[in-house]
C-alpha cells in the first residue's frame, strides 16, 4: 500500500550546496530542504561553512569549534522550531501548503497578529455560536484599538507587557465610557 502524501507534514533537512559558488572566505552555503507533497523546495540559512565541516553521509556540520557549534545550535533550533510550527499548525486544523511554507521561512507568521488570529478563529469550528462572537468581538475591539494608537499591523512581538497594559486601560477606561449611553 503507497503512502497517502496528503496527509504528510513537511519534513526538513540540511544541505550544503556545494553546487553553488563559494563567498569570499571559501565557504559554500547551507539550505534547508523541505520536502512537501512529494516535491522539495531550497530555503537558505544565511550561513556557509567550509567543505570539511560537512558530513555528507550525515547530512550534517561537524566539528568542535566555536563557529561549528553556533551553527549547529542555530540549525537544530530552527528544525526543531519548523517542526513543532508545523504539528501544531496541523493539530489546529490548519491546511499546509507551499504558501503557509514559504511564509514560515520569510516570517509572515509573525508580521500580522489580526491575519494570524483570524485564521484561528476560521479553523475553530468545533465552537459554538456565542463563544464564536466573543472571540469576533474581541478581535474587532482590539482592531479598534490599533487603530486609534496607530498600530499597523499589529505584530507578534508588539504584543509586549506593555502593550497589555495599555489595550486593559483602553478596555477599562475607554470602551467602557464609549459604550455608558450618559457619557457624552
Amino acid at each position: 500500500m503507497g503512502k497517502n502524501i496528503e496527509n504528510e507534514l513537511p519534513k526538513i533537512r540540511v544541505l550544503l550546496r556545494t553546487d553553488k559558488p563559494k563567498n569570499a572566505e571559501g565557504n559554500y552555503t547551507l539550505n534547508y530542504i523541505v520536502r512537501f507533497m512529494g516535491k522539495s523546495m531550497k530555503k537558505p540559512t544565511g550561513l556557509y561553512i567550509s567543505s570539511k565541516d560537512w558530513n555528507k553521509k550525515k547530512g550534517e556540520v561537524v566539528g568542535t569549534s566555536k563557529e561549528i557549534l553556533r551553527i549547529q545550535g542555530i540549525l537544530s533550533k530552527k528544525k526543531a522550531d519548523f517542526n513543532k510550527y508545523f504539528l501544531k499548525f496541523d493539530a489546529t486544523g490548519g491546511k499546509i501548503s507551499r504558501k503557509v511554507i514559504d511564509d514560515y521561512f520569510d516570517d509572515h507568521r509573525f508580521d500580522n497578529f489580526p491575519a494570524y488570529f483570524k485564521g484561528v478563529i476560521s479553523r475553530r469550528n468545533n465552537l459554538n455560536e456565542l463563544t464564536l462572537n466573543k472571540y469576533k468581538i474581541c478581535l474587532k475591539v482590539l482592531s479598534e484599538y490599533c487603530k486609534r494608537e496607530k498600530i499597523s499591523p499589529l505584530r507578534f512581538n508588539d504584543i509586549t507587557l506593555s502593550f497589555l497594559q495599555e489595550f486593559d486601560n483602553y478596555l477599562v477606561f475607554f470602551r467602557k465610557f464609549e459604550s455608558c449611553p450618559a457619557h457624552p
